[in-house]
């Protein structure tokens, strides 16, 4: 048999609808093929011609030509066996897919029993039970009819039963809908809205004992959350890209980038039975609902989101070159956000233009090394960039070649690839799985920077953020060359790196690695940072007394374990044994130090993070680490208001599996984002007090007051004279053109004492503690004892913190255990106690005495 590829970008269909002419007396008719479409084998023989002879013959539905060349595809056998078993038909709605499944599902019940000699079992099922029932209100009545079907038609439970045999059962989508069958044929309608789970827990493992089963998908585009849909799509992509038939055939129709979708052209592309019995009044009506959205999915088949993506419609499209790329360059290596696939994007210079293509997309970490020496081979200058995870399997013989990349250069480097991209400067080779990956990628902004959101985007962007760091580092990255390699190469060839701060085994058992290898990194902390922003803010006196002041109150602080019971009356509190975490959650550091910090983090950031290293037999935390909040981003949320715990966290570039991250998000804001304006002015404060501490206050000046005119030299000699004159003689003499006037300027005012209390008062109001804890005159002061200042900084300040970590940890206990900070013993402490007896203290002497 003979592969037949698909004209224009290698393994795609590029079949041209008729387009759409201004004048309303032409049509527009759509097409009959699709513009993506796996490869198939050409001289196979095919089913489709007698599916469309059935439907005509039983069903009365003649079938359209785009519904036979869907057929065709899916049905093509070999030697009796169906070359792809598998199979993804997406098109935009009431196109005729309730049609194109009748037929399948009518023939396969009517013909396949007898052509295999045994009867076959049949599943259709949908999303919702009443769509799936649907298809069998229409189809099972025509059999029963003709066939002589046997039809049970309880709700939830539609059946039907051929002579010979061959059963048809009607399903909702469920992870338990296939159990307890063996299926020939199983129909999935709107496969957009089915879980993964469906499909490869429930309905494809029952198929396995079955010969020669089929499994049929139908859909139109989904949203971001059509994970089975968006993972079989990505399969049908790399058949597309590698030329291969089977085992999955995939078809969808679909404009290209390139075209407005809100153009009868684009139309064309998803409605292959445009001008038949969908009408282009229709569509036009259509397109002018408020529900844009709904209407781009619905009806362009287009998956919703792609007004959000990072480039232009149809940019990337115009800059295919598939032409053979020079030798050399960057290679940028990740793993997909599910880690079943490892993907690599080699980018390279061609004179002013960077060609970019895709590599490989394997299955194995042990086959992407295996190609990644193949490609090392072919191109001896070649650069490795690779994310943590891989940094650490790297065989030594490429070390010298690798970069460590993740999610913060992706943060950098995203707006600079671009810029470039917009400028022409960039090509690729036409893969449709990476057009695929940079065309549907979203662009968020997070913490200040902008990079690709792999949560945001409608499906995986692996081969997106692959392309990024490739053209990034090839182009020369934003930054100084001499600074990169110190950044990377200087730090990570070194040899000895368990030396440098080893990875606790703990941490790598605790839970798995991610995409980016994240938790690769805890313990690296020659690569943990606090922020930028946290950094400004402790120059400030004001804040840095205020965050230790916070800090001394945890510190002094004992935690202690307790259960609620109700006692008749109120529930009391019933105090237990403390777990060993207690006493030191962290294996390598006291609890005073963990929570200071944790403090710290949720002050500045509103928020904190502990990763935990090791569980208890139960599955309860045993010990955690704590992560700086300043390494870690999320991309659900880009703050400065924390809504609940995310569910996309990254830690030095890398993805954390967050079942291992205890999350802390503090009743109030981080003080980052509402304090910047405090801080910058009081920055600019210091600034200048600085400058002025540093310049001379003069005594007075000298004012020439008639004559003539002095030259500076004249005025310099003078002055000078007049000085020499003071320092020698208590009086000093002027003649009448001259006066000395005294300078009004004084420590205070060049110091700025009042501006800098008031932006001190400021500050202390941002930090949340009394101001005359951090030395700030209110003008209203009045006395306090010890054990007021201590009441007023708990209560205005330290509590609400402590109260988040009390809460947050009592979560990682059973269900009715707390944990509490003993605030009581602290408050009651008033005055340190006096060692000493009052009869032994000194006494003054009196007269009595000295007599």
């Amino acid at each position: 048999m003979q592969r037949t590829p698909r004209p224009g970008i290698p393994g795609t269909q590029r079949t041209q609808p008729a387009r759409a002419s201004r004048h309303a007396e032409l049509a527009l008719t759509g097409a009959d093929r699709p513009r993506l479409e796996t490869t198939t084998l050409s001289g196979a023989q095919s089913a489709a011609a007698a599916i469309g002879d059935f439907s005509q013959a039983i069903l009365g539905v003649t079938l359209e030509p785009w519904q036979l060349h869907v057929l065709e595809g899916m049905t093509q056998q070999v030697d009796g066996n169906w070359v792809c078993r598998q199979s993804l038909v997406s098109v935009a709605r009431q196109n005729g897919k309730t049609t194109l499944m009748s037929a399948l599902i009518g023939w396969w019940l009517a013909t396949q029993g007898s052509a295999r000699g045994k009867p076959q079992v049949v599943l259709s099922t949908a999303h919702k039970l009443d769509l799936a029932a649907a298809l069998f209100k229409y189809l099972a009545p025509i059999l029963e009819a003709k066939l002589g079907a046997q039809v049970s038609r309880s709700y939830g439970r539609q059946e039907l039963t051929m002579p010979d045999g061959s059963l048809w059962i009607v399903r909702a989508a469920t992870p338990q809908a296939g159990h307890g069958y063996s299926i020939d044929l199983c129909v999935v309608d709107e496969a957009w809205s089915v879980s993964e789970e469906c499909v490869d827990e429930g309905f494809s493992p029952a198929q396995i004992a079955r010969p020669n089963p089929m499994l049929a998908m139908f859909s139109t585009a989904g949203t971001s959350a059509s994970t089975l849909m968006l993972k079989w799509r990505e399969q049908g992509l790399r058949q597309i890209d590698t030329g291969e038939a089977g085992p999955l055939y995939f078809a969808s129709y679909e404009p290209p980038p390139g075209l407005d979708p809100m153009t009868p052209e684009a139309w064309a592309y998803a409605n292959p039975a445009l001008g038949r019995h969908i009408s282009l009044d229709t569509l036009y009506d259509r397109a002018k609902s408020p529900n844009r959205n709904a209407f781009l999915r619905g009806h362009v088949n287009l998956f919703t989101i792609a007004s959000n993506a990072w480039l232009e419609a149809g940019l990337w499209s115009e800059l295919a070159d598939p032409i053979d790329m020079p030798p050399n360059g960057v290679l940028a290596i990740d793993c997909s956000t599910d880690e079943s696939r490892f993907m690599g994007v080699r980018a390279v210079k061609d004179g002013d233009r960077i060609r970019v293509g895709v590599e490989f997309n394997c299955d194995t970490q042990a086959q992407m090394w295996r190609l990644v020496n193949e490609c090392v081979a072919d191109n001896p200058q070649l650069r490795l960039a690779l994310v943590p995870a891989l940094e650490l399997q790297c065989p030594p013989a490429l070390e010298r070649r690798r970069v460590i990349v993740g999610y913060r250069e992706l943060l950098k480097w995203t707006l600079h690839v671009r810029s470039l991209i917009i400028d022409n400067r960039v090509t690729h080779q036409g893969h449709a799985s990476l057009s695929e990956h940079v065309e549907r990628a979203v662009m968020v902004k997070n913490q200040g920077s902008i990079g690709l959101s792999s949560t945001k985007s409608p499906g995986d962007i692996t081969l997106a953020r692959c392309m990024v760091w490739a053209v990034a580092l090839e182009s020369g990255p934003p930054f100084p060359k001499e600074s990169w390699q110190t950044k990377h190469m200087a730090v990570f060839n070194r040899v000895k790196k368990a030396a440098i701060s080893p990875a606790p085994a703990k941490a790598a058992a605790a839970g798995s690695i991610s995409a980016y290898g994240g938790a690769n990194m805890i313990g690296q902390f020659y690569s943990y940072q606090e922020g930028e922003l946290r950094n400004q803010f402790m120059q400030i006196p004001t804040v840095s007394r205020a965050r230790d002041l916070h800090a001394s109150i945890l510190c002094d602080l004992e935690l202690k374990m307790y259960n609620e019971m109700w006692n008749g009356e109120d529930m009391e509190e019933v105090y237990l044994a403390p777990r060993s975490w207690l006493r030191q959650l962290d294996p390598e550091m006291p609890n005073s130090y963990l929570w200071a910090w944790l403090l710290d983090d949720l002050m500045f950031f509103g928020r904190a993070f502990l990763y935990v290293t090791a569980r208890t037999a139960d599955g309860y935390m045993a010990q955690a680490t704590r992560l700086p909040a300043g390494s870690v981003t999320s991309e659900d949320m880009a703050g400065p208001v924390w809504f609940g715990k995310s569910k996309a966290l990254y830690f030095q570039g890398g993805m954390l599996d967050v079942n291992n991250v205890v999350q802390f998000i503090s009743p109030v804001q981080g003080i980052i984002y509402s304090g910047t304006n405090a801080m910058q002015t009081a920055l600019k404060i210091e600034d200048a007090r600085n400058r002025n501490a540093s310049s001379a206050i003069p005594a007075g000046v000298l004012r020439q007051t008639g004559g003539e005119p002095l030259s500076a030299q004249e005025l310099a000699e003078i002055a000078t004279a007049f000085n020499t004159a003071r320092a020698t003689n208590q009086t000093a003499a002027l003649n009448e053109f001259l006066t000395y006037e005294p300078s009004t300027a004084t420590p205070d005012k060049m110091l700025l004492i009042e501006s800098s209390n008031y932006s001190a008062l400021e500050m202390a109001r941002v930090c949340n503690v009394p101001p005359y804890l951090v030395g700030v005159s209110t003008g209203s002061y009045s006395y306090q004892s010890s054990e007021q200042a201590r009441r007023d900084l708990w209560l205005f300040g330290t509590s609400v913190y402590a109260q988040c970590i009390e809460d947050t940890l009592s979560q990682q206990l059973p269900r009715g255990t707390y944990v509490e900070f003993d605030a009581e013993k602290y408050l009651l402490e008033t005055t340190i106690p006096d060692s000493m007896n009052p009869a032994d203290m000194p006494q003054q002497n009196t007269q009595e005495a000295l007599a």
